[in-house]
């Protein structure tokens, strides 16, 4: 069974921890006006994230990750939905699997290389459409990046991975972080080697520093 513990961090990783003028922090915070639009476009992509949402109105969407393009199969996200429930889908399994939303810290992995998906470590769906294959437009992080963004979410990101099923290489892994010249919140790209600042109003909240 995948722990927290698992999902390590950027230095256990072996991804040479952050550069210079960076701290780790131990999550980043938003309130519900910040998000991150990313430079991860999903096609058969493997995403973990350890994370934890914060008070949402129950018959509103928030979004952890997701990006909605068009059609079927251009849809991908991780989120709690206006049931109130906790899922994973694609545009063609948008109702595959899902389970009573809460607050508490939670761990996903969705499609991975059995195109499954699973939360706090336990498989709860298996399906060849969770594979992504069409579309251009990067997820978004706190939010849903469609034609505008969407269901800015309260929430703490601990970590998240995205990894390219095919080729098993890691595409990105942002880790929370202040950039020590501006005191910014925000995530750095160990892969991309680029600082993700918040693209909303407001500030995001940095978690104490690791």
């Amino acid at each position: 069974m995948m722990r927290r513990r698992q999902m390590m961090s950027a230095k256990e990783q072996g991804g040479g921890g952050l550069p210079s003028g960076y701290v780790e922090c131990e999550f980043l915070q938003g309130t519900g006006t910040q998000y991150i639009i990313s430079d991860v476009v999903p096609r058969n992509t493997k995403t973990e994230a350890d994370f934890q949402f914060g008070d949402i109105t129950s018959t509103k969407d928030g979004l952890i990750i997701a990006r909605w393009d068009s059609n079927n199969q251009r849809y991908y996200g991780a989120f709690k939905s206006s049931t109130n429930t906790f899922r994973f889908t694609t545009r063609a399994n948008s109702a595959k699997w899902n389970t009573p939303f809460d607050t508490n810290r939670h761990t996903f992995v969705f499609n991975d290389s059995a195109h499954g998906a699973y939360f706090d470590g336990v498989l709860r769906a298996t399906d060849a459409a969770f594979a992504c294959t069409s579309g251009d437009r990067p997820l978004g992080i706190f939010c849903r990046h469609s034609t505008s963004v969407e269901a800015i979410s309260p929430a703490k990101i601990y970590s998240l991975k995205f990894t390219d099923n095919d080729t098993d290489t890691v595409i990105g892994e942002y880790v929370p972080c202040v950039k020590t010249s501006t005191g910014e919140a925000g995530m750095y790209d160990l892969i991309g080697h680029k600082f993700y600042g918040n693209d909303g109003a407001g500030d995001f909240i940095a978690g104490p520093a690791i």
